[in-house]
């Protein structure tokens, strides 16, 4: 019984620390490592695992799939940071591990929490709908008295971030509780307005990304409760096509107006892939964050150094979007191989479907939609926020 107990909370702690992570470590720095640290612990329990089944495990073709892509990848960046040495190796090697954490996490996970989550799913919704009532009551006090700072105004609303360092970062831990929420129990009449709570919130950042996704939840929420059948393809991609849509204007300045860091980064990758045909300049050398830390000469080479956000003094938006980053540093081979692992996660979400489990499989659909909604204008799959999510789909 003491045992339990304890494992149980061992599980709400680890639960809190996934949540307020990023506001944790503004004051203990430890836990800005603590992404890495899980990732670590993913290679070590699975090296146990081994040991401990005498080298007899049992690996779904899917993860070894994934796995597998991944190696051909790290081969490829490893071998053009070799030929081009663009890049200092300690920075290579950081960037490597963060290249792999979500992927380690996720594919670690499977092992490590197979069949042991299900007895600690009701505290964790009990807690999840504490904390959205928490946060809808601060979110409603906020926008009567200012409570919070603010990243400023869109639509003539401001932003709302809470005591966030970043209105996104409120956005990534929303999307985390709403699809555990999900995730730990069926939606029902009971529950329905902690999801609302949560949408909410996520819209409340005034971000194209946020306000996309929570219209993909409730489409998807919607058409869980009126239908026992799983979402094909088509209609994911109809889905999408209305995301698209609706932050369109915010994709056009983004990505279309000249001088703005992303549609620099964009631009210069595909001339980066281009010229460093077929395997993109390496690890930590284009719109990855190391390539910020330690200035990579490819900036100034495609004269993009002097763009607000992406100079040597002010590297803040280098790592701003993510597929540049795969495309510059990985080039058209590792593009396509790591779209190719996230089909496969795809595939292994809609074949995971049941009419029991469906709310399961809704929980993970959305992880994965917010996930590649945020990919188009953040870092998403290498962002430390991206492991929670990783959890998700892993379990």
């Amino acid at each position: 019984m003491k045992k339990e107990n304890t494992l149980k909370i061992i599980c709400i702690i680890f639960f809190y620390i996934l949540v307020f992570q990023s506001v944790i470590q503004e004051y203990i720095k430890f836990f800005q490592y603590f992404d890495e640290i899980l990732a670590l612990i993913s290679i070590i329990y699975f090296a146990f695992y081994i040991i401990k089944n005498r080298g007899k495990i049992t690996v779904k073709k899917s993860n070894l799939y994934i796995f597998a892509l991944l190696i051909i990848i790290t081969s490829i960046g490893i071998y053009a940071n070799v030929k081009y040495k663009y890049q200092d190796y300690q920075y290579v090697f950081a960037d490597l591990l963060v290249f792999w954490k979500f992927f380690l996490v996720y594919l670690g996970f499977e092992i490590l929490a197979r069949n042991k989550i299900e007895k600690y799913k009701k505290i964790i919704a009990k807690n999840i709908k504490i904390l959205s009532i928490l946060f809808m009551i601060l979110t409603i006090l906020n926008y009567i008295f200012t409570i919070f700072p603010s990243m400023g105004y869109r639509y003539g609303i401001r932003a709302n971030q809470l005591f966030f360092g970043h209105p996104m970062s409120l956005s990534w831990v929303c999307v985390f509780l709403l699809v555990t929420l999900i995730y730990c129990e069926k939606p029902n009449k009971r529950n329905c307005i902690y999801i609302i709570f949560l949408n909410l919130i996520i819209a409340s950042t005034l971000r194209s990304k946020s306000i996309a996704f929570v219209i993909v939840s409730l489409i998807i929420f919607l058409y869980n409760q009126c239908s026992n059948k799983k979402i094909d393809t088509l209609k994911i991609f109809v889905v999408g096509v209305i995301c698209l849509a609706v932050g369109y204007k915010q994709i056009y300045y983004y990505f279309m107006e000249e001088d703005t860091a992303r549609s620099a980064l964009l631009t210069t990758s595909i001339e980066i892939a281009n010229d460093h045909f077929p395997t993109g300049a390496g690890f930590g050398t284009f719109g990855s964050y190391f390539s910020g830390q330690n200035y990579s000469p490819l900036y100034e080479m495609y004269e993009i150094d002097e763009v607000w956000g992406l100079r040597e003094s002010n590297p803040n938006f280098i790592s701003d979007s993510f597929w540049p980053m795969i495309l510059g540093q990985f080039g058209y081979i590792g593009t396509i191989l790591y779209v190719l692992c996230i089909i496969i996660i795809y595939i292994k979400i809609q074949k995971q479907y049941t009419i029991e489990n469906k709310n399961i499989y809704i929980a993970k659909l959305l992880a994965l939609m917010y996930l590649l909604i945020s990919s188009t204008a953040e870092s998403a799959f290498v962002s430390p926020f991206a492991i929670p999510l990783a959890i998700i789909l892993a379990i």
